[in-house]
């Protein structure tokens, strides 16, 4: 097990004044790596199967990396570049993307499938051209964070497509999923603040006590989504592409088709006409 204490990793990882590189082989035995600092740093490492706890990355670059069932703990990531690596089924608990003052951290191009971040501040983080279509994102903070490169749904035959995306418990604001396939993703009790899912494809999702405050939802495809227990708050449905089949609340009922320019009435048998 590694010792916190030891100067050889110390040593080998900085921080320190000049560009330092890392490779597979500065992690050899290490099954858990804590409390270190890997500051201004190019690492190209095999870091599967490790646990990583309260690891600073400060202004380096996470190239190539092989971290497949990696757990990192509690770690923080700033201005951190992470590019064209594998990081499949690797855990993020607790951890910081967030670096008010400096420039946001890139993940770009990464192999994403299984990934789960929990409790996680994502907030400014540019997601280039990653397939989040397993991954799960659970009571983070997703303050302007770039997600429109993206895909949420793999394609696996002529015409189908699957989406085991989920945003769930979190906060999301300004974040673009307009022309995204989200049907059938997982996005309760979140709360979405001037987000864009116009043009989307949401059939099937499940958006059960969600909040929509001031977003952009035209043209988007609605049917046989669960909306039960949610909320609009200044939100514009007016042109949305399909609702058929959505489940929604009765309460929610008039908001939602006022929003959409119809108005509601009740017949003799007690049952809502449009």
């Amino acid at each position: 097990m590694f010792d916190p204490l030891n100067p050889e990793f110390d040593y080998r990882c900085g921080p320190g004044e000049d560009h330092q590189r890392m490779n597979a082989a500065d992690f050899t035995g290490l099954d858990t790596v804590q409390f270190g600092v890997i500051s201004n740093l190019t690492l190209t490492a095999l870091l599967s199967d490790r646990l990583l706890k309260r690891v600073i990355f400060e202004t380096s670059s996470l190239a190539n990396c092989e971290a497949q069932s990696t757990t990192f703990d509690s770690c923080e990531f700033y201005s951190v570049k992470i590019d064209q690596g594998n990081f499949q089924d690797c855990t993020f608990v607790n951890c910081n993307f967030n670096a008010p003052g400096q420039s946001p951290s890139v993940i770009s191009g990464m192999n994403l499938k299984g990934a789960r971040f929990i409790d996680c501040d994502l907030s400014r983080v540019i997601f280039s051209r990653c397939d989040l279509s397993d991954c799960e994102f659970d009571n983070c903070l997703m303050d302007q964070t770039q997600l429109s490169t993206c895909e949420y749904s793999r394609h696996i035959a002529k015409e189908s497509w699957i989406c085991r995306f989920s945003l769930r418990r979190s906060i999301a604001r300004k974040v673009t999923f307009a022309s995204k396939r989200l049907n059938r993703a997982v996005f309760d009790h979140t709360h979405f603040v001037e987000c864009d899912f116009s043009d989307a494809d949401c059939i099937g999702a499940s958006f059960i006590g969600s909040v929509f405050e001031a977003c952009d939802l035209s043209n988007a495809d609605l049917g046989e989504i669960d909306f039960s227990r949610g909320e609009l708050i200044g939100t514009d449905l007016w042109g949305a592409r399909n609702i058929y089949g959505a489940k929604i609340l009765d309460t929610q009922l008039s908001a939602l088709a006022s929003s959409m320019g119809f108005s509601i009435r009740k017949d003799w048998d007690d049952e809502a006409l449009f």
